[in-house]
């Protein structure tokens, strides 16, 4: 009888959360966000995206991906071409209470060792969020910030740790536009 109370409360809870909770953006609108730029020596993918709810909880994202072409940093002193990707994504977390707090309240920092970093960042003087790299052995830099407390932009770099790669992709996006970007309504 405990199973079978516990089971119908915890089924009325859900219910009651996805009724009460916020629409998220359709994945084929949020596309539209996603940069279209050429970037040389790179290979742009086709975007992809999704819109899922589990438990109750809808999120929705879209992601395109750049594949370097045979993409070497200019001051590289390799004689082996190393692989290197970007990945773009965009995500509406905004039915997922407290999904933005991470970064849109983080307090302002450096972090730095012998091969990498980790900051705060004010995108576009508007968006606050995270920027790391990593140069050592393996090289990645990554961009994570938040729109509206309802989007999440993260940009990851896979193989290199030229930030402009990052910032090229990020002045492509239309911010401005992605920030009054609401769901449909039923």
């Amino acid at each position: 009888m405990k199973v079978i109370l516990k089971s119908l409360i915890l089924v009325i809870f859900l219910v009651a959360v996805s009724e009460a909770q916020p629409k998220v953006v359709s994945f084929k609108k949020i596309r539209d966000f996603l940069p279209s730029v050429e970037l040389k020596g790179f290979d742009r993918n086709k975007p992809e995206g999704r819109t899922q709810t589990a438990m109750g909880f809808s999120t929705s994202e879209a992601t395109v991906r750049y594949i370097a072409k045979n993409y070497v940093e200019k001051d590289s002193s390799e004689s082996e071409q190393r692989r290197v990707e970007i990945i773009v994504k965009i995500s509406d977390v905004s039915a997922i209470p407290g999904s933005t707090l991470g970064l849109s309240y983080v307090q302002d920092y450096v972090n730095e060792t012998d091969d990498g970093y980790e900051k705060t960042v004010l995108v576009h003087k508007s968006f606050k969020g995270k920027e790391t790299g990593t140069s050592g052995a393996i090289k990645t830099c990554n961009l994570e910030f938040v729109v509206r407390n309802r989007f999440i932009v993260s940009l990851e770099v896979h193989g290199s740790d030229n930030r402009q790669l990052i910032y090229t992709l990020v002045d492509s996006i239309r911010l401005s536009d992605l920030e009054k970007l609401q769901p449909e309504e039923e």
